[in-house]
């Protein structure tokens, strides 16, 4: 039986704040608790349907390591573009990585944003979103052609085949597009290009119908009519309602540190680096290690091997790593894609995917414990 949960919490010091956040809640009848301290408030973290960091205090709630927890976002009041409002946003990101936030939510442009998540959160009989919010795996390449996106297709058919629901969202502009990886570059659908830029929440039914969707798996794929780079904020929109329209999301991230990728990574049940067993994806994906494990999460090393290249044991040597899954290279990934067919998985691959899920399954699980 669950325990009875309060609704909506705030912690700020900021009495507009309060206001713009209060005038949200009581549109909707829902119970607001505001607190400014949030150490304190830390006594009744867990007993939250919803919580809303100020951003005047979410540098102080990172430092107190308040615990990571869905149904959190960090707000703030709106201010005029200027380049000091560019760095302070970036810093307002860095803390929404640290506490694991869904979003970056401005008041009162994003009104519509915050009414969504609160309706949503605090909805008569709702259940904790712990148990209802898909399972998130962060696939990022440890260097370019380690076959980062491959995975994160595979992941995602595998999952079908288990019979969850399941999206695969490509976050690298600048990669041409999965939908070539599965030969579904005319199927219909809403590509990223087509997403509203507008600070709206999505509902997880409208992404759901709207997405492509190819042998049971959907997908938001980036297209190749120039690069369109969707707003972090943006992301964070569409990645949460897939959170809550599925039971698996697989991102595929572009090579390098960004804030998308600190954020999805901060975000995922389980975080797999890709890495060819050649010396220079070896080195890159030893800096990739290093980031993957600031930003937190669990993270496993998967190495795409062939005979010609470096041992498994001395990658896990270079990596510092005991942890690491072997995939063999299979060529006709990559060819029978250029021909516009997807490879059946061999056995041996499908039981990796298998494994990966299921960590991600494991560790959702401690989550909501």
């Amino acid at each position: 039986m669950l325990m009875k949960l309060s609704e909506v919490l705030l912690l700020t010091q900021n009495s507009n704040l309060v206001y713009q956040v209060e005038r949200v809640a009581n549109s909707l009848g829902v119970q607001l608790q505001c607190s400014a301290n949030p150490v304190l408030a830390d006594v009744d973290w867990s007993s939250y349907r919803y919580i809303l960091v100020g951003e005047d205090v979410a540098g102080e709630c990172s430092n107190a390591r308040m615990p990571r927890r869905a149904g959190l976002a960090i707000v703030h009041c709106d201010r005029e573009p200027s380049p000091q409002t560019t760095a302070w946003e970036r810093e307002l990101w860095k803390g929404a990585v640290a506490l694991g936030a869904v979003n970056v939510v401005g008041l009162p442009s994003a009104e519509f944003w915050l009414r969504e998540a609160l309706a949503d959160a605090t909805r008569e009989n709702a259940t904790r979103e712990n148990e209802t919010r898909a399972h998130l795996i962060a696939v990022a390449p440890g260097s370019g052609g380690a076959g980062a996106s491959t995975l994160a297709i595979n992941l995602g058919l595998r999952a079908v085949s288990q019979g969850l629901s399941a999206v695969v969202i490509d976050t690298d502009p600048t990669g041409g597009g999965i939908d070539l990886i599965l030969g579904a570059e005319e199927q219909p659908g809403t590509r990223w290009c087509d997403i509203d830029p507008g600070s709206g929440r999505i509902a997880a039914e409208t992404l759901v119908n709207a997405l492509p969707v190819f042998n049971g798996l959907s997908f938001l794929s980036h297209g190749r009519a120039g690069i369109h780079v969707p707003e972090v904020e943006v992301l964070a929109a569409v990645v949460d309602a897939g959170r809550r329209g599925f039971d698996l999301v697989v991102v595929d991230l572009p090579c390098g540190l960004s804030p998308t990728s600190e954020l999805l990574i901060s975000q995922a049940d389980l975080s797999v680096i890709a890495v060819r067993n050649h010396v220079r994806s070896v080195a890159a994906s030893a800096s990739s290690r290093e980031w993957v494990r600031a930003v937190g999460g669990k993270s496993l090393f998967v190495v795409t091997a062939d005979h010609k290249g470096v041992s498994v044991p001395d990658i896990a040597l270079a990596l510092g790593e005991r942890d690491l899954t072997e995939i063999p290279f299979i060529p006709s990934m990559s060819t029978r894609a250029d021909e516009g067919e997807f490879p059946a998985m061999p056995p041996a691959y499908s039981q990796i995917c298998d494994h990966l899920i299921d960590v991600a399954r494991d560790k959702l699980g401690q989550k909501a414990a």
